[in-house]
């Protein structure tokens, strides 16, 4: 494997850990910092037209949040009965679960049919079946229509994150990612400011078409300005093309090409270890992989729990409590505000230090938030000093909560190699992760209509958060060849994983 890394890296070896790149060899660290300074430039575009595709996901997150009361009052029998928490809980479950389903199979296409092909296919699935939601007759008819919606907006997000990282440079691609998933809480933030301008005179399904047609927009735009992955492209062999758009943003060809050989190599070891021909499984259930892809499916569960279940039902809670700080929309405001504060500044500190560390704190500090809310004075009695309060506390859910989720999505990302990046991303983070999202409203639906008071609510998220804090702290490291360090975590973990 030395040999191998020599041959790759002539300037001196490169060391992976946590996130981090460095050089052994100034000389090359210079080069690198030229060409990375030109990557940094271009690279943006990229992130802007992933931003957008993203922008769309967290809009239709944080939409179904802010339309819940509307559901929960809409009566229109025989074909549209009055719906009961679980049940309106469980519409968006269903879409839940077409996103996990198109997470995993959409997102491993990604690796074989190529980024571009995808995100341009799922934007434009998503877009006409939310367009069908919208004018769904019955509940039933709404849920399948959610649920195919899901199917494609379930591909967006593992594809957005590998084309990001693929284009960014090796320092900076904790950070693209977290100014790309930027667009979630963004779109939380138009949702939120939509509804509250609309929702009351144009109802839930107006809300939906908002949702739709934003999404037909973003797909001729990423079908006009969206280019190739160069990983892409140099992982099949298409040499020329790669070499136009690596000129076209600026990307290092050479790094790209270094890369993509040694995940070719680490494929191959990994096919031999396993005895098979399919590279794909054989590598993401390798023995040194497959730790740290379970770990990483339940960092993503809990992340997924903390995300789905706040934003689903967090307005409607608010209402219900007299929470006085303008309306339940002002709480999405400062839940989103608080994802995109959480996930740039992990990524910011993660590759200073590597992306655990702040990890593990920001599940904690979900944690902490969820115990302390629900016991703060609120309502017509509560002072203004203690609404400020409820306000930082609900900005620290969200940074626990979405923040948590951007910066763990980067970490997948940057962990796994390129030639499974979206794979292992589809996978983990937006893939089984997913059960998660699904599970949480349910659970908040059930507890709502149970005879346990509303704190219990927020108790129950404690649970994920410290689940998550535990599970990003038994990902194994990576030495120097980039593989990970399986004999760093207990021996119990290694046994649940390997069976």
């Amino acid at each position: 494997m030395s040999a191998q890394r020599s041959a790759l890296y002539p300037h001196g070896t490169t060391t992976y850990e946590e996130g981090r790149f460095t050089m052994a060899s100034q000389g090359h660290k210079r080069e690198h910092n030229s060409t990375a300074s030109n990557e940094s430039k271009k690279g943006f575009a990229i992130i802007l037209l992933c931003f957008f595709s993203i922008m769309i996901d967290g809009y239709d997150t944080f939409i179904f949040g802010a339309i819940v009361p509307n559901i929960l009052t809409f009566n229109n029998p025989p074909d549209w009965p009055l719906l009961t928490p679980p049940q309106v809980g469980g519409l968006n479950s269903w879409a839940l679960f077409g996103m996990m389903i198109g997470s995993i199979g959409v997102g491993a296409l990604t690796d074989i049919i190529g980024r571009r092909k995808v995100i341009l296919g799922s934007v434009a699935w998503f877009s006409v079946l939310t367009l069908w939601t919208a004018h769904a007759a019955t509940p039933a008819i709404f849920a399948l229509t959610r649920f195919l919606a899901g199917i494609g907006l379930g591909g967006v997000m593992p594809t957005a994150i590998a084309t990001v990282i693929d284009f960014a440079p090796p320092r900076r691609r904790l950070l693209y990612n977290a100014l790309m998933f930027a667009g979630h809480p963004f779109g939380g933030v138009l949702s939120a400011i939509f509804s509250g301008i609309w929702l009351e005179k144009m109802g839930f399904r107006f809300m939906l078409e908002i949702g739709a047609f934003a999404g037909f927009a973003i797909f001729v735009i990423l079908l006009i300005f969206l280019p190739e992955s160069v990983s892409y492209l140099v992982a099949h062999g298409k040499q020329k093309e790669a070499e136009k758009v690596a000129r076209r943003f600026g990307v290092n060809l050479e790094r790209v090409q270094q890369e993509e050989l040694a995940s070719s190599q680490e494929a191959e070891a990994a096919r031999q270890r396993g005895g098979s021909h399919n590279n794909l499984i054989t590598f993401l259930l390798d023995t040194q992989w497959r730790i740290a892809l379970v770990l990483f499916v339940v960092a993503a569960f809990a992340s997924m729990m903390l995300l789905y279940g706040l934003s689903t039902w967090l307005p409607n809670i608010m209402k219900q409590q007299e929470y006085n700080l303008g309306g339940s929309n002002t709480f999405l405001f400062t839940f989103s505000a608080g994802a995109v504060t959480g996930g740039i500044v992990n990524s910011l500190v993660g590759q200073k230090i590597g992306p655990k560390k702040p990890l593990v704190l920001s599940f904690l500090l979900g944690a902490f938030a969820m115990v302390v809310l629900p016991n703060l004075p609120h309502g017509a009695g509560a002072s203004a000093l203690w609404n400020v309060i409820v306000f930082i506390f609900v900005f620290c859910a969200g940074y626990g909560a979405n923040g948590t989720q951007i910066a763990l999505n980067g970490y997948t990302g940057t962990y796994f190699p390129s030639r499974y990046r979206g794979s292992a991303t589809g996978i983990a983070n937006t893939g089984l992760g997913r059960l998660g999202a699904i599970f949480a409203p349910i659970m908040v639906g059930v507890l709502l209509e149970s005879s346990l008071g509303i704190q219990w609510v927020f108790y129950a998220f404690t649970v994920p958060a410290v689940l998550g804090a535990v599970a990003i702290l038994l990902v194994p490291a990576k030495n120097v060849h980039g593989m990970p360090e399986t004999d760093t975590i207990p021996q119990s973990v290694q046994d649940l994983a390997r069976s």
